[in-house]
């Protein structure tokens, strides 16, 4: 869409057919791995996502694999207030993407 547009600019976003395969050929590459978390051990503000990163987004049903989570280097949780307790994959999506953006641009 016209609004993700500008993102594309800064941060290539890619879908994999073989999600483990993909995050060993990253780490290899040096490129940390970011996965969403419910209960993920570091918040969306305390995570460096300014050097080279993936983000890895589970599905809404079940998340993340065992394996895709054990693969992450890093799980990191969106802090939410109230009776909120997840977000759909899109909503993660964009608000993990937003803050990669906004920690580049500072």
């Amino acid at each position: 869409g016209k609004a993700s547009a500008g993102a594309l600019e800064y941060l290539p976003v890619a879908r994999v057919s073989n999600i483990t395969a993909a995050i060993d050929t990253l780490k290899k590459a040096g490129v940390w791995i970011y996965g969403t978390a419910a209960e993920g051990s570091t918040t969306l503000y305390k995570a460096d996502l300014k050097g080279a990163a993936a983000i890895v987004i589970g599905n809404e049903g079940q998340g993340m694999s065992r394996l895709v989570s054990d693969s992450c280097d890093f799980k990191v949780s969106i802090p939410m207030k109230g009776s909120i307790s997840s977000l759909n994959a899109s909503a993660a999506a964009a608000i993990m993407l937003y803050e990669a953006v906004r920690q580049r641009s500072v």
